[in-house]
């Protein structure tokens, strides 16, 4: 059974007093996120000028043939280097978060979408995948009857005040993964995807 208008009367009935709550939330979290960006960017700026001016030091320590200095200089310059490298994994991490990926990889998978979307929200990707293939197989453009894309949503459904994603439309295959990753997180899945969400996850 898909998700349906009963499911959304229901979602709001529940819910429409937490939404308002949720909203801030998440945009206090979006606003952290960036902020975290910003300072690891200038962390990780900060680091690859530091290693660059290490790197004229050692070459002066060779030239001047002083092997004390040149250690010094040699294990400051491996630390920076796993400096930079976890820098630029967080960075990674936070670039996702603040712009996270919405559309399928070149091959056409939604994999990507799926694995960001899941681990933002702490579900199975593997869970999440199995029920969008349960329910579309995977097909962004498939319509039956009143129901659209990888998650077969109504349009009852898909515009609830609780779907902070409903702005890019219900055919967009990207914002239905990242919705209904938050709509499972939320514990919403049992009511909204009754069969496929046992099936996919459990329970």
């Amino acid at each position: 059974m898909r998700a349906c208008r009963l499911s959304a009367i229901v979602i709001t009935l529940l819910f429409a007093a937490a939404v308002p709550f949720l909203a801030a939330s998440d945009e206090a979290q979006a606003a952290g996120a960036k902020a975290r960006l910003k300072a690891a960017r200038q962390d990780l700026a900060a680091a690859r000028a530091e290693l660059a001016e290490l790197r004229v030091r050692i070459k002066a320590a060779v030239a001047a043939a002083d092997q004390v200095v040149f250690r010094q200089l040699a294990r400051r310059y491996h630390q920076v280097k796993r400096r930079i490298t976890t820098l630029r994994r967080r960075a990674r991490r936070l670039a996702l978060a603040v712009a996270p990926p919405m559309t399928p990889g070149r091959d056409g998978s939604w994999s990507r979408v799926i694995k960001a979307a899941a681990a933002k929200h702490h579900i199975s990707a593997t869970s999440l995948r199995r029920m969008m293939m349960l329910e579309s197989g995977g097909r962004a453009d498939l319509v039956c009857g009143p129901f659209y894309g990888l998650f077969q949503y109504c349009s009852g459904t898909w515009n609830g005040s609780w779907n902070r994603y409903r702005k890019y439309g219900i055919r967009h295959g990207g914002a239905q993964i990242w919705a209904t990753a938050y709509a499972i997180k939320r514990g919403w899945g049992p009511s909204m995807w009754p069969v496929a969400y046992r099936m996919a996850f459990g329970g």
